[in-house]
């Protein structure tokens, strides 16, 4: 309750912060996911100073490869961000407003505001008194159906099968997501034809650039870069085997097209042919088998 302590939860809290963003504040931000390098990335453009707190040793480590993180630790760092990496916070500190983020090693880093973009538990208390499965997150069938057929669960905190990653369990933290599992329960309750599911997807503006994802990385054994990291326009594609599974696109939107349309069909680019980009994209895709 400490004043200047923000979390994002609602389109709210996001209001709340909006009068505090003004230049030459001193913003901490705990936590170098996309919410937290989101936020860094507005402050900036609007003049606050900005450190980053993360646990891990780059940013994005639980969503994209150490190539993806280690450019947009670069751009953040171009544009004036400080990071903390491996940092473990210990306090907030202030009496009835935030002055700072102190270390367990000690460290303290002064704060007017600080935004905790740590990520979130899924709430399952409800299903849990309900007797349903649960297993970071409510656990559903491909219809979203829980352990009970009569409930069905969707969002932020229920796992369900990927379709297109051999029937994995995920829970998935993204508002496609949300939309698929409503198409989902609508006609699975309705009785209508079973709603074909997408691949999953995403996205995240930071600066002038904008991050289009499609699939799901984990497990991948091979990332194949087409474009340069340096002209801040590029696509990183993962494979496992030589199967295509994920594909992190940054300022390339005929990538990211491409490469969910291949997961969303199970089709996949031989890596080497990827590199060439003589070979249009949308050439590529037809010719993929």
């Amino acid at each position: 309750d400490l004043a200047g302590v923000h979390l994002f939860r609602t389109a709210a809290d996001v209001d709340a912060l909006k009068p505090h963003f003004v230049r030459d504040a001193k913003l901490v931000v705990v936590g170098a996911g996309y919410i937290g390098l989101e936020a860094a990335a507005v402050a900036r453009q609007l003049g606050l100073h900005v450190t980053v707190i993360e646990t891990a040793v780059r940013p994005l480590a639980r969503v994209t490869s150490p190539e993806v993180a280690g450019f947009f630790l670069d751009e953040h760092t171009r544009q004036g961000v400080q990071f903390v990496l491996g940092g473990q916070p210990a306090v907030i500190k202030g009496r009835e407003r935030v002055t700072g983020v102190a270390l367990v090693d000690g460290m303290e880093i002064p704060a007017d505001i600080v935004i905790a973009g740590i990520g979130v538990t899924p709430d399952i208390a409800l299903a849990e008194q309900c007797g349903l499965a649960v297993e970071n997150g409510i656990v559903t069938d491909a219809l979203c159906q829980t352990s009970d057929p009569a409930i069905f669960a969707i969002g932020d905190c229920a796992a369900r099968p990927m379709a297109h990653f051999d029937q994995r369990m995920a829970r998935l933290e993204s508002v496609h997501n949300a939309m698929e599992g409503a198409k989902i329960v609508a006609a699975a309750l309705s009785g209508a034809k079973p709603h074909t599911v997408e691949a999953p997807w995403f996205w995240s503006d930071q600066y002038d650039l904008k991050l289009q994802i499609a699939g799901l990385f984990q497990g991948y054994d091979n990332v194949v870069l087409r474009g340069v990291m340096a002209d801040r326009s590029f696509a990183a594609f993962y494979y496992k085997g030589p199967k295509l599974i994920a594909v992190d696109a940054v300022n390339r939107p005929a990538e990211y097209l491409g490469a969910k349309m291949l997961i969303q069909t199970g089709r996949t680019i031989p890596p080497g042919e990827l590199e060439d980009e003589t070979r249009p994209m949308k050439e590529l895709v037809a010719a993929a088998r």
